[in-house]
């Protein structure tokens, strides 16, 4: 297997759907949210790119839309309570 190969199965969804790990902000947490609205998910998710108006990791899929996930919920990407250095 290729090196490059090997770091790009580092990054992306885990298996259950509620992580995604980032190649810039490391390890990400699914929060769920009451609406599909983008005030309540897009814009608290650390992977939209204000910017581009997208999410940042593509093609890496995070998968936050109710119909792209088993579970069926929306929600958004983030990290809320920031690791202890």
């Amino acid at each position: 297997m290729k090196e490059s190969t090997k770091q790009l199965e580092l990054f992306g969804m885990s298996v259950d759907e509620n992580y995604f790990t980032s190649m810039l902000w490391g390890t990400l947490t699914f929060f769920p949210s009451k609406t599909n609205r983008w005030t309540d998910t897009c814009r608290h998710c650390l992977l939209w790119n204000n910017v581009e108006g997208k999410c940042s990791e593509l093609p890496l899929t995070a998968r936050c839309a109710s119909y792209e996930r088993k579970d069926g919920r929306e929600g958004y990407f983030a990290i809320h309570q920031m690791p202890r250095v």
